[in-house]
């Protein structure tokens, strides 16, 4: 007998000896000794569901955010994934016919060709989906928080190029997987302040629709005048916003939404002596205005705005914060400054005042922080303002509503149009304001059912309405982790929150796995030149190899097993080159990860295999193949590289 022990680094290698083996007729050869490692790329994905056309626009999920309650489309989480996705193009019907890839492992990093050179990264589903929700709510904002490992059980990338959608990728192994999903909700008010407010003006034709006037008017449909022919001098000029008293929610719109809303406007006032004050009022749906006898508020009425005051030549401005009492307990506003020194340009300069949340280091729930800001008319929008004053209140709802209100005290007659306040806006209280403070029954227009509000609530849940008994849309919610049957509980919800900030979290589903046995390219993997990522079938394998061969190419020998498996004849050389097959540890079969498979194997019991060789010649060239055969196709794989070094010991029986 002879033993001939060859190596290589790669799965096909030639070894060559320099004096050769003189191979008698009818030798035989086996394994005896084997060493070497194949890497294993196993991609987890979840395939988006196929629909047609009808379904695009039903809802896909929905989601509970202290008491909001809002829901995804199909079509919006695809707007949302086009908006995000830089790298990929695929259009609403081709993302929805049941063959694009959220890929949950193996995360990859893309660089454009420079200079400079950018990089990029394709968006995970949480990110899609974060994005699709922060579109639709006002004043939150929603952001991934995937649990996510680091794997590197298995480096294959190698800075190789693959081209998407027409643009060539310099494309990096980040060595992460998604181990669960998860996301965070924030309280974003200055989402809701970045909108574009209303103007509070009358339409024409449409009578006064957003304002209620005591002893003042709507001039010019859009400014409010505090002093006109007929009020009668040392008559106390009122106005306020109609926001209240109303039949249908719908109504109930001029408040300001105390989630970064506010009310914006300027000051004209040319007659003196005289002071106006614009600010808050509380109240609710059910509050109703008295306008019979007035005067129907009082100064004191007020609790947070800012007060105007013109004498003479010199007009100023100071904040309202309440109410104080003197030593008799008869109440007094609360001014700062307390005197009359910031003084203000007439007509140019523009106030404002902002309503939101208290965060979390300005203390406890159900407190409101108020703003008043102060800019000009050459700068305009509020983030041009700056804050002069800072006050809080504690509104124990968010359904008790900030109405605006403004009230004048004039001691001096004069022409109309002599006290104005000009150009008010207002960002309106939102349903989804309304939400937090009571659910509105769409069941019973007009009626409000049980109370959701809470700081520490999120509640995801996909929707359980499925077109046609849709296997895929099923299916595509069970890889996620959240069973499609309301009797399981297909609802996710989290109290394990902090001050307005809301996070969920929920393990993953069974996905589906292919793996890539022995590459050592992208391409290999993914293809090229598509408008997406796509992976390759061609070397795509749907199982772990039971075991491998390890084969001599310039031999000719025939294994003692059948020449064919059911019904497919092997006409491949391969088959019949087979010297020996090892059999690969079952404990790789379940793994989800990246991995490598191990060999080392050392023969106990010799199985050789005839060379036929019906004269003696010598050998002195070895041409080693390592490969497997997938036994779902039936078909002949191919293993592009190993891992580090492979030792083989053939031993010859030359009897």
């Amino acid at each position: 007998m002879d033993s001939i022990q060859v190596t290589g680094n790669k799965p096909s290698f030639n070894n060559y000896l320099t004096d050769p083996i003189i191979l008698k007729p009818n030798s035989k050869i086996c394994i005896n000794k084997a060493s070497f490692s194949i890497p294993v790329w196993t991609q987890n994905y979840i395939t988006m569901p196929a629909l047609d056309v009808a379904e695009h626009d039903i809802i896909m999920c929905n989601i509970i955010v202290n008491g909001v309650n809002e829901s995804i489309t199909w079509r919006e989480f695809h707007t949302a994934w086009d908006a995000l996705n830089d790298i990929e193009d695929r259009g609403l019907a081709t993302f929805y016919n049941g063959t694009y890839n959220f890929y949950m492992n193996n995360l990859l990093s893309f660089y454009t060709v420079g200079p400079p050179a950018e990089i990029k990264t394709i968006p995970t589903f949480t990110e899609t989906l974060c994005k699709a929700l922060s579109t639709k709510f006002l004043f939150y904002e929603f952001s991934s928080s995937d649990i996510i490992s680091n794997k590197t059980d298995v480096s294959i990338i190698g800075g190789d190029t693959i081209t998407i959608n027409a643009v060539p990728y310099t494309v990096t192994q980040m060595n992460t997987r998604i181990n669960n999903l998860g996301f965070t909700c924030e309280y974003a008010p200055e989402k809701n302040t970045q909108l574009t407010p209303t103007q509070m003006n009358n339409p024409a034709g449409i009578g006064n629709d957003k304002w209620t006037f005591v002893n003042s008017q709507l001039l010019n449909d859009e400014d409010i005048d505090f002093n006109y022919a007929g009020a009668g001098i040392g008559a106390t000029p009122e106005a306020f916003a109609i926001a209240t008293g109303a039949t249908d929610h719908e109504d109930s719109q001029w408040a300001i939404d105390p989630n970064g809303g506010y009310w914006t406007f300027r000051a004209d006032l040319s007659n003196a002596p005289a002071e106006v004050t614009c600010g808050i009022l509380f109240m609710n749906d059910e509050t109703k205005i008295n306008t019979t006898n007035p005067p129907v508020i009082v100064e004191t009425d007020i609790r947070i705005g800012i007060n105007f005051n013109i004498t003479g030549a010199i007009k100023t401005f100071r904040a309202v914060d309440g109410i104080a009492y003197d030593g008799d307990g008869d109440e007094a506003m609360k001014y700062y400054p307390t005197s009359n020194i910031q003084v203000y340009d007439d007509d140019v300069d523009v106030f404002f005042i902002l309503i939101r949340r208290a965060t979390s280091y300005e203390a406890e729930s159900g407190k409101y922080i108020f703003k008043l800001l102060h800019g000009d008319i050459n700068n305009p929008g509020i983030s041009n303002a700056h804050t002069f004053y800072q006050s809080s209140f504690i509104l124990p709802s968010p359904s008790i509503k900030c109405v605006p209100a403004i009230i004048c005290s004039q001691t001096g007659g004069s022409p109309a149009g002599g006290l104005k306040i000009k150009d008010n806006y207002i960002i309106p209280v939102s349903q989804q304001s309304l939400d937090m403070g009571q659910f509105y029954s769409t069941a019973t227009p007009g009626q409000f059912e049980s109370t959701y509000f809470s700081d520490k609530n999120i509640t995801f849940y996909p929707a359980l309405d499925i077109p046609n008994d849709n296997n895929t849309i099923i299916e595509f919610w069970n890889q996620l982790g959240t069973g499609q049957t309301e009797v399981n509980g297909n609802q996710k919800t989290s109290y394990d929150s902090t001050e307005l900030s809301s996070s969920i979290s929920w393990p993953l589903g069974a996905m589906d796995i292919a793996y890539f046995i022995g590459v050592n390219e992208t391409k290999q993997i993914f293809l090229d030149a598509r408008n997406h990522l796509e992976l390759n079938t061609v070397n795509l394998s749907a199982t772990i190899p039971r075991q491998v061969e390890i084969s001599l190419m310039n031999l000719s020998h025939t294994p003692h097993a059948g020449s064919h498996v059911g019904d497919v004849i092997f006409t491949e050389q391969d088959i019949n080159k087979v010297v020996s097959y090892l059999n690969t540890d079952p404990s790789y079969f379940d793994t989800t990860n990246n991995q490598y498979l191990e060999y080392v194997y050392e023969a106990f019991n010799l199985v050789y295999r005839r060379l036929n060789n019906v004269s003696q010649f010598p050998l002195n060239n070895f041409q080693v193949k390592i490969g497997y055969k997938d036994f779902l196709t039936n078909s002949e794989r191919v293993i592009q590289s190993l891992r580090g070094i492979c030792k083989i010991e053939f031993l010859f029986d030359k009897n």
